[in-house]
């Protein structure tokens, strides 16, 4: 009895020896590749205080969007910065989008409180936000130097959404496993439909 548990522990260790080398051989041979990230509503985002009157009601749209992400600069029905408030207040805040199951993209301030961040579980801050870009008229010229630095957050003006060609650019981030956020600025609910909708066509 012994002596097969030792054979079946050295057969094991053999296929684990042999699995792990055969891993290793075909990452190093670039024949292991990780899915590329697909575009979908869940990577599109917007700032709170452009989509609806009131941070509640901006947080039920985001839930119903199906979004992860979303942004926050000032509370809606206040206009009050977000990283000048205190931290009560923040934990409240904070506490609604964990109720939502949304995180915390980009926190827009100028000089925001040493805990704003923290507290709403921002990933950054803004200005300066590194890895943004808004494509412009000359996008297809600009991406090859573009997608040489990390890009974790693509900047959608809704007043761009049809006149500029959305679909080729999406397109193309598809194409090249983008993996950041896609972000409605100065728009409306009816944008990020439109957004949406875009998305879905080459998804």
């Amino acid at each position: 009895m012994a002596a097969r548990v030792a054979a079946c522990a050295a057969v094991w260790t053999i296929i684990a020896i042999v699995t792990r080398r055969t891993l290793l051989a075909l990452s190093a041979a670039g024949l292991m590749h990780a899915a590329k990230p697909r575009l979908s509503r869940a990577r599109v985002s917007a700032i709170t205080d452009e989509m609806a009157p009131t941070q509640a009601d901006a947080v039920s749209a985001a839930h119903e969007f199906g979004f992860e992400f979303v942004e926050l600069r000032n509370v809606p029905e206040t206009g009050k910065p977000f990283g000048s408030l205190s931290d009560p207040e923040l934990k409240r805040w904070a506490s609604e989008l964990q109720a939502s199951k949304l995180k915390v993209s980009i926190l827009h301030a100028v000089n925001p409180s040493p805990s704003a961040a923290t507290i709403l579980g921002a990933a950054a801050t803004w200005p300066p936000v590194v890895g943004a870009w808004e494509p412009t008229d000359n996008w297809k010229n600009d991406w090859p130097f573009v997608r040489g630095i990390h890009i974790s957050t693509v900047r959608v003006r809704a007043s761009t959404l049809h006149t500029r060609n959305w679909k080729g650019i999406l397109e193309m981030l598809q194409k090249d496993g983008y993996s950041g956020t896609l972000t409605v600025e100065k728009g409306d609910l009816e944008s990020i439909r439109d957004l949406i909708h875009m998305i879905g066509m080459v998804a």
